[in-house]
């Protein structure tokens, strides 16, 4: 059975990789792609497949990122929280409320939140 683009697409966009580790989800994309397409093959973390050999028909390029912004813990406070830093490009001021998956022994769901400014001392950073 061969993907439609609209599957292949929901596909990627639930698999997660990080900026960086993006080589997993290469592979596992040209072997998703090799079911439809004979030349399916990851070159340097780039992916690239021919579906078809019709000449008379147009040719059409997807191109796209493959990695998700993601971010690493870099400290647990007392009471629980999880300091991040990103992994890749991102503007803070969009993540405020954002869902976030948390990979670790098992997967936990949380969303990215900020002390309040009147709930931090005035020597706390943010």
């Amino acid at each position: 059975m061969t993907d439609t683009v609209r599957d292949l697409i929901a596909w990627l966009t639930l698999t997660n990789d990080v900026s960086g580790r993006e080589q997993a989800l290469a592979a596992r994309l040209a072997e998703r792609l090799s079911k439809s397409a004979a030349n399916a093959a990851v070159h340097e973390g780039y992916v690239s497949a021919r579906l078809g050999n019709d000449a008379n028909k147009p040719e059409l390029l997807f191109c796209a990122h493959i990695d998700q912004v993601g971010f690493l813990v870099t400290d647990i406070t007392e009471d629980g929280f999880l300091r991040i830093g990103p992994v890749g490009g991102i503007d803070r001021r969009l993540l405020l409320g954002q869902p976030v998956m948390i990979w670790g022994k098992a997967q936990m769901f949380g969303v990215i939140s900020i002390l309040p400014p009147h709930l931090t001392g005035g020597d706390q950073a943010v």
